[in-house]
């Protein structure tokens, strides 16, 4: 996606410096007219990519926090900002140092929790 973008900024600066700028945005010829909407389409698309990238991350964030929670490990909080701090590698870790087990939910609460675990870490029933 960046090596497209840099060929269309080229593309747009090689276009523009062999003529000389329009008065109005209505003087533009064709191949002008052109290359400024494949330009706005492609900003368009980086700051989607940009927002999509940014939703997944928070996304898993939140799972890291809730998944911490759900297991019964102190710092749910802590391993979040550590996945933060630290991108894919902090999560390599987390997933390496995370109690094992399927997590279902708590009869009682409805919390999930490790279905090995005597005890909801929620509500302290079994």
């Amino acid at each position: 996606m960046l090596e497209t973008f840099r060929l269309l900024i080229a593309s747009v600066s090689r276009i523009f410096s062999a003529s000389t700028w329009p008065d109005s945005i209505f003087d533009l010829s064709p191949e002008q007219s052109v290359a400024l909407s494949l330009l706005g389409i492609a900003i368009g698309a980086a700051i989607v990519e940009v927002l999509m990238a940014a939703t997944g991350y928070l996304v898993l964030l939140v799972w890291v926090a809730g998944d911490a929670r759900a297991r019964g490990m102190d710092g749910s909080f802590f391993w979040m900002a550590f996945v933060a701090c630290t991108l894919f590698g902090g999560l390599l870790i987390y997933l390496m140092v995370r109690p094992a087990g399927n997590v279902v939910p708590c009869s009682t609460c409805e919390n999930k929790r490790l279905e090995v675990s005597a005890l909801c870490p929620h509500c302290a029933h079994a």
